[in-house]
């Protein structure tokens, strides 16, 4: 915390506190398997910490140990985890990102230790359990699991998995953002994952996460001279079409703040083709049309109400 504080002015206790935190890293990465679940809580908060003062310090303090960390964090990753346990996949997306914005473009090199996990979390299927009234299980509480009862029939579903692909796609937004061009290799793969969840109704902030990288990409694309005319016709279409169907007015003011977005990527909104101008024009006369249906059924309604009670 206090490094994320201090920021620049921490440059003079760096050289001090890193290797202690390396060091603790170090120590509790080797040995033994329980004495590496024994000092996990340590280990995570070491590697918060790391980040926190390699992102305050800036990319030529933190460069000459930015290997030692990286070396640490992939041992880290290929040790055996418990299923069970979330926590530390969390904490190493978290700081692998950390680690991405501390570097900037010089975290490329390290893209493909990451990537395959993030991707695989950003495009995980959610878990959804039904159980019968009279089920045991419904009545257990489980761990990172939330159930809605309705009718005698409970509906289990998986939050923490929710949790984590928002932290997913909010890992992919750092990337791409940090990286620029040179993060083109993944843009055809990750803009697959995030356009279909624009759609994701199980979860607002898992819609919100998804939208937030689309721009991004995009700009990505157009600076790594690898954006292609299909990349930008499945963003626009499937914004065009969201913005038509979304009922959630918080979420409408995001999908058209990434349209608008789109629109500056691509130069402008003199540049896009007939059919965008017109699509967003339907799109936006539904959403409009169904504000006012909205009204006139509210108002019939409290007509009703008064002449009743008159």
């Amino acid at each position: 915390m206090v490094a994320d504080a201090s920021e620049s002015t921490f440059a003079r206790h760096y050289p001090t506190i890193m290797p202690l935190l390396l060091n603790v890293l170090r120590n509790t990465v080797d040995g033994a398997e329980e004495g590496r679940r024994e000092y996990q809580r340590l280990r995570v908060k070491a590697m918060e910490c790391a980040v926190l003062a390699a992102i305050a310090v800036g990319r030529d303090v933190f460069r000459p140990d930015s290997s030692a960390l990286i070396e640490w964090l992939v041992r880290i990753q290929k040790s055996p985890t418990d299923p069970n346990d979330t926590q530390p996949t969390y904490y190493l997306i978290s700081t692998w990102a950390k680690i991405g914005q501390a570097l900037g473009e010089e975290f490329e090199p390290y893209l493909s230790l990451v990537m395959r996990s993030i991707l695989a979390t950003a495009s995980a299927k959610t878990g959804v359990s039904a159980y019968e009234d009279n089920d045991e299980e419904a009545k257990t509480e489980r761990e990172g699991w939330e159930t809605v009862t309705v009718d005698g029939r409970t509906t289990g579903i998986k939050t923490s998995a929710l949790e984590e692909k928002c932290q997913a796609f909010e890992t992919l937004l750092i990337y791409c953002s940090t990286l620029g061009g040179k993060y083109a290799l993944y843009l055809s793969q990750t803009l697959e994952i995030c356009l279909p969840c624009l759609k994701f109704h199980s979860h607002e902030g898992v819609r919100e996460a998804s939208a937030m990288p689309v721009p991004r990409l995009l700009d990505c694309g157009k600076q790594s001279n690898t954006l292609t005319t299909q990349m930008v016709t499945a963003a626009f279409n499937q914004l065009i079409a969201c913005i038509r169907s979304e009922p959630d007015s918080s979420f409408l003011a995001s999908l058209y703040k990434c349209f608008t977005e789109l629109l500056l990527v691509i130069g402008g909104p003199s540049n896009p083709p007939q059919e965008y101008h017109l699509g967003i024009i339907q799109s936006t006369k539904h959403q409009l049309q169904t504000l006012a249906d909205k009204r006139k059924t509210r108002a019939a309604r409290l007509e009703r109400s008064s002449s009743a009670g008159a």
